[in-house]
């Protein structure tokens, strides 16, 4: 995927650990008059991005594709009395860490694309988390989660349904069977029966009431029914179908945002693949 590019400025000494003046409104304004920059601000959290959260002498630095922009974004910004920049060549950006999976079972301490079908219901738990059971190509079962602070992909993970086919980007941290999701791309989402009432009783008409595994019992004239009485709808979740990303302020550097990716990097990820 190529290389990307950063242009630092450094801080004067004497302001090392000092609060950094940056102006949030000319932050917002840099992908759209600078679209070659990114990861610039976080809308969602309303998080400036190229501002480091540490007392460290670098005063912003911010990321994008075309060295001679980043100059032009740089000069876009107000900035405190400081003694220039360096523009470095870079891998942010690139999915450079990501290890393509296919049948193995991810270690521990590594990043990973992985091809899964989802195995069970997700489910959200304290503190706004998602997850949800998927299970690998090679018959392992792995846990793909999507913290709070990730944004839209809690959201996606919630909607997801077992037999779903997903390729996961993610890290697998000490915990074993748990995959921290940078990234995911739904390939198929079929159409699911949602129940939306008990069914009718058909000797006298009044709505069942549910008996657990043995399906329906009518309250007043003692009618059974199978779970498959109830009524349903049919639900298309092909608008489901495509690639989705954490809020900008959750991505790793190395993470590829989706606005570098093209068709064809695109439809490589969808098949558990990368560029070369």
């Amino acid at each position: 995927m190529g290389h990307t590019y950063e242009i630092l400025a450094y801080r004067k000494e004497e302001m090392w650990g000092r609060e950094r003046a940056v102006r949030e409104d000319e932050v917002k304004e840099l992908e759209r008059l600078f679209p070659s920059t990114f990861n610039n601000y976080d809308p969602l959290n309303r998080h400036i991005c190229i501002r480091p959260s540490t007392p460290c002498p670098v005063l912003i630095g911010v990321r994008g594709t075309n060295p001679e922009e980043l100059k032009d974004a740089y000069g876009h910004l107000t900035l405190e009395d400081h003694p220039g920049y360096l523009i470095y060549l870079t891998n942010q950006g690139s999915d450079h860490h990501l290890i393509p999976l296919q049948g193995s079972e991810p270690a521990p301490g590594g990043s990973y694309l992985l091809p899964a079908t989802v195995a069970g219901h997700p489910r959200r738990e304290r503190g706004g988390h998602a997850f949800v059971t998927a299970r690998g190509e090679g018959g392992f079962e792995i846990t793909l989660a999507a913290y709070r602070q990730t944004g839209e992909l809690r959201d996606i993970l919630m909607q997801l349904r077992p037999g779903d086919r997903v390729v996961a980007a993610g890290s697998v941290d000490s915990y074993p069977g748990t995959l921290n999701l940078e990234k995911i791309g739904v390939v198929e989402a079929p159409p699911v029966k949602e129940k939306i009432a008990n069914p009718l009783c058909p000797g006298c008409g009044r709505r069942m009431k549910s008996s657990g595994k043995e399906g329906f019992r009518c309250p007043r004239c003692g009618r059974r029914a199978g779970k498959d009485a109830a009524e349903y709808r049919v639900v298309e979740r092909r608008h489901l179908e495509g690639l989705y990303e954490a809020a900008v302020s959750a991505r790793r550097h190395l993470s590829r945002p989706l606005k570098l990716m093209g068709d064809e990097e695109r439809r490589h990820f969808l098949e558990g693949r990368l560029l070369p």
